[in-house]
Parts: structure tokens; sequence; C-alpha cells
């Protein structure tokens, strides 16, 4: 009979965290699969004690009634313990190249970034492609060397449109080279002028705020209030800012939002 594991945190500041056995899967539910993995810590509130794990990368070990797709055996990727049970249209394969702990960084920023960018109700790009046509349009991304940044660059170039995106200085190579056309200091206080200077004469497709900090809502409205800007809209990954200036809207995204959508996002690209 199969074991599991899972790494505890039992209460705040606790160093090391506690290895400890966990309840193990003895069936599979209709859509769903197990999955023996590796996971990754992602920051969100906490009561104690808790067991820590987002993403998973790992091999199917069971496949429930329904399911297609997917095989015992097989790599996948998705989203949550050395056992997980996975909905099937929240997993996808991941390619023999990539190995786990390089996959399991994935799937809450890549979904994430996708809610935000190609749901209903968000900022509904076009689905991105291998090949895609210029939309003609700047996507504001503030915090773009954050693992949703990332992702939501990458996603946002497939499906056509320039990226102008916020780092540090000393991220700014990996921001271009993944996709920004330009990168501007998010710590210089010119920050936001520099921004709206820059996209004098450009449509703006409104902006992702993939940090949601005290300070970021703030200066984004205030980007899209001077510059050419279509819906005046923003994606949070945090709360909504309360006092957005008027004609400013925004809507809190997080990853689990793809789960009742048709397509399966993660598989519909992926290799």
């Amino acid at each position: 009979m199969a074991t599991n594991e899972a790494a505890y945190l039992l209460e705040p500041h606790q160093i090391p965290l506690q290895i400890r056995d966990a309840p193990c899967p003895s069936s599979v539910e209709p859509n769903t699969i197990v999955v023996k993995n590796h996971t990754a810590y992602n920051p969100f509130p906490l009561k104690y004690p808790f067991i820590l794990g987002q993403d998973v990368a790992g091999e199917v070990v069971d496949v429930g009634q329904g399911v297609e797709g997917f095989v015992k055996g097989q790599r996948v990727i998705g989203l949550s313990e050395v056992h997980t049970i996975l909905s099937a249209n929240m997993a996808a394969p991941i390619p023999s190249s990539v190995s786990y702990e390089e996959a399991v960084v994935l799937p809450l920023a890549v979904s994430t970034a996708a809610a935000g960018l190609f749901q209903k109700g968000f900022l509904e790009l076009p689905l991105p492609t291998t090949s895609p046509q210029p939309l003609g349009n700047t996507l504001i991304v503030w915090s773009g060397s954050s693992s949703v940044g990332l992702a939501a660059i990458q996603l946002a170039r497939a499906a056509g449109a320039d990226v102008v995106a916020t780092s540090s200085s000393r991220t700014h190579y990996l921001v271009k080279s993944i996709g920004a056309s330009a990168v501007f200091d998010y710590t210089k206080p010119t920050v936001v002028d520099d921004i709206v200077a820059h996209l004098s004469g450009k449509v703006v497709l409104d902006a992702y705020d993939a940090i949601s900090s005290q300070q970021t809502p703030r200066a984004l409205a205030e980007i899209l209030t001077k510059v050419n800007s279509e819906k005046h809209f923003m994606a949070f990954t945090g709360q909504v800012e309360k006092e957005l200036p008027t004609g400013v809207t925004g809507k809190a995204v997080f990853n689990n939002i793809i789960y009742d959508n048709v397509l399966h996002i993660f598989r519909i690209k992926y290799p």
C-alpha cells in the first residue's frame, strides 16, 4: 500500500517545516487523477496547523472514470503531500525534457496569469498561439519579474499583445528576454510619468497587477487615466483597490477561477 508524507507548518515562524505522515488516497473519484509529486509553496493566509503546497508536478499513479488524456505513469503538472488528487481539467502533461522541480513552479503562476488575461470578465485577450497576429495594442504588467508577471508577459506576447512591464533594475534583462518591449524601474519616483511618456500615442490594452501591493493599484490606475486605455481595467492578484479613480475598474484574479472553464487552459498550449 502506498504511503504519503507532507510538510506541515504547525505554528507561526516555524523553521524547519515538519515532515509527517498524511492520509493517502485509497481510491480515485470520477474525473480526477492521483499524482505522486513534488510541490511548490506559495504565500496565502494560513490557519495552523497547515499542509503547505499549491503547485504539483509528478507521476500519475491512478486515473478516475471519465478521465481522458491521462494514463498511469504519465508525467504531469497540476494544482492541488507526496500523493495528491487532482481534477483532470486542472492538470497537464509535461515533456521529458522538463524536470519535476522545474515544472512544479508553473501551475499557480501560469493559471493565475491565464485567468486574468483570457477569462471572460477580465482582459479577454485572444488565446495564445505559436504564431500570434499583432493586436496593435500594449498591455501594462506591473511586477514583470514575479512568477505570475513572467507568465503573464509570455502569454500576452503569445496572444499578440505588446507588453510594457515594471521590475527592479537588476531584473530588467530577464523581463526583456521573455518578451517585454520596455521595462521600467518601479522603485523610481518618476516611474508613473516615465511609463505614461513611453505610452504616448499607443493604444493601451489595460493592465495586469501581478503583485498587488498597497501602492501598485493606485500607480496603475493613475497610468490608465493618463493614457489611451481601451477599458481602463486592471486585473489584480490580490484584493481590489477600493478607491480607484472614476472610470477605472479592477477585478481580483486567482488560479482557481479557471476550474469551470470549458477550455483546459493548461493543456491547450502546453507541449
